[in-house]
C-alpha cells in the first residue's frame, strides 16, 4: 500500500491533537535556515518539533544541526512523520516523559 501522506497533513494533525488536549501547537518563523517547524506547549512542557513526510522525509545538515543544539540546551525535540508518531508524541507530553 502506498503511503502518499504529505508533511502538511502531519502538521495540522499535531495542530489538532495539541489542541484536543489544551495545548498550543505554533508555527515557528526563524530567521534561522533548518529551525524547527512547530513549537508545542502542552501541560507547562514546551517542545520544538521538526515534521517531515512518511516516505523519504530525511533532516538536513542545518536541522541536524539544530536538533543537536536544542538538545545540548535541554530542550524537548522531536522528529516526526506519520500520525502515530504524532499520538505517541502528545501523550508522552502529557504523560512528562522524555522522548529519545
Amino acid at each position: 500500500m502506498k503511503n502518499n501522506t504529505r508533511e502538511n497533513q502531519i502538521e495540522n494533525y499535531l495542530k489538532l491533537q495539541a489542541e484536543r488536549f489544551g495545548g498550543l501547537c505554533l508555527k515557528f518563523k526563524s530567521a534561522y535556515a533548518g529551525a524547527p517547524d512547530r513549537i508545542v506547549i502542552l501541560d507547562g512542557k514546551v517542545a520544538f518539533v521538526e515534521l517531515k513526510r512518511p516516505k523519504g522525509g530525511k533532516l538536513s545538515s542545518l536541522q541536524k544541526y539544530w536538533a543537536r543544539k536544542l538538545a545540548e540546551q535541554g530542550c524537548l525535540y522531536a522528529l516526526l512523520k506519520n500520525k502515530q508518531e504524532v499520538d505517541h508524541f502528545i501523550l508522552a507530553m502529557r504523560l512528562g516523559v522524555q522522548q529519545k
